[in-house]
Formats: C-alpha cells, sequence, structure tokens
C-alpha cells in the first residue's frame, strides 16, 4: 500500500491511525535520539506529530507530497528544535556556563570578530585607491542596505543581475586581498 492510499484509508478508517502510529513508531523515535536522548520527550514530540498528521488528514485539501515517515520526521524535528528554543530562553547564562568562561568566549569573540572587520575595510580602501566599482558597490550593498536593483539604476548597469555577479567578483578579490577564506559575505 501507497503512502498516499494509507492518508486515504487514515481519513475513512480511524483504526487505521493505530497501524501508522506503529509503523513509524520506532523508525520516528530512533530518529530523534540522535539529536535529543530524552525518551519521555521525545516520544511526547512523536504523539504530537501523529495528531498533526491525524488533523491534517482530516483537511480534504491535505495533500502528501513526501512520504509519511518523511513527513512525521520533519515534524518532530522542527517541535524538537521548538522545545530547545523555549528551554533555551529560560536558562540564565550561568546556568549554561560559568560567568568567566563566558566573558572569555564573548571577548575572544568580540576580538577576532573586529580584526576581520578592520581587515575587510583596508581591503575595500584599497580597492577605493585603485579606482574600482568595488567598493561602491559593496558599500552601498551592505553599509547602505540598497537592492541589486537600485544599485543597477543608480550606477548604470544594465539590471541587478549584473550588478550580483560584480559583487561576487568583488568579493572574491577581496577575500584574495585579506587571505580569508572562511569569511561569509552573504546575506
Amino acid at each position: 500500500m501507497t503512502d498516499q492510499e494509507k492518508i486515504v484509508q487514515l481519513r475513512s478508517d480511524n483504526s487505521f491511525f493505530t497501524k501508522i502510529y506503529n509503523d513509524h513508531r520506532d523508525y520516528s523515535l530512533n530518529f530523534m535520539r540522535k539529536m535529543n536522548n530524552d525518551d519521555d520527550l521525545i516520544k511526547d514530540i512523536y504523539q504530537d506529530a501523529i495528531i498533526v498528521l491525524y488533523e491534517n488528514t482530516r483537511n480534504p485539501k491535505f495533500e502528501l507530497t513526501c512520504s509519511i515517515q518523511t513527513y512525521l520526521n520533519s515534524i518532530c524535528r522542527n517541535q524538537l528544535l521548538t522545545k530547545y528554543k523555549e528551554n533555551s530562553r529560560f536558562l540564565s547564562i550561568n546556568d549554561q556556563f560559568d560567568s568567566t568562561i563566558n566573558d572569555w568566549y564573548e571577548n575572544d569573540y568580540n576580538a577576532i570578530k573586529e580584526e576581520r572587520i578592520s581587515i575587510i575595510e583596508n581591503a575595500l580602501i584599497q580597492l577605493k585607491e585603485k579606482g574600482e566599482k568595488c567598493y561602491e558597490i559593496l558599500s552601498r550593498f551592505f553599509y547602505q542596505k540598497q537592492s541589486m536593483d537600485d544599485i543597477a539604476l543608480e550606477m548604470n548597469y544594465s539590471n541587478g543581475d549584473s550588478v550580483k555577479n560584480l559583487k561576487s567578483r568583488c568579493q572574491k578579490t577581496i577575500k584574495e586581498i585579506c587571505s580569508i577564506k572562511n569569511i561569509s559575505y552573504e546575506k
């Protein structure tokens, strides 16, 4: 029986719900155990996922575009992430880390971030001194938050795609100047 046929069966026969529950339970629980080892939590989440599936099948417009297992795993993963986010909001920093370790990490991170920004700014100045349009394109995009189409219009390029290609080449040039290969400039 295909998954689509199972959904049709579930819509017409509520007892089929137990079969779907049992068929997919172990796989979904093992899937979630890779992300969290709290068995009570993952069992609760699986039950919630099954209920979501059941309620969605009640809607005649609902159409399953993947396997039932993939659908359930997706629901489970999203609910696990939601639970994690909810719980992390209520933990104080002192519960997670010793405050001195946290301070050290933040200071070190900020120092590295400032150093990278300084290197990138120096590379931009080098580009500006060479008279390249990279400086103007990158500053309009990153600092002034202009869209590719707006930049194209103001700098007389044919379209936003042309500016996007040039922006990519400019970013590559900056990476070469900086010798920093792991900085992400994309939004």
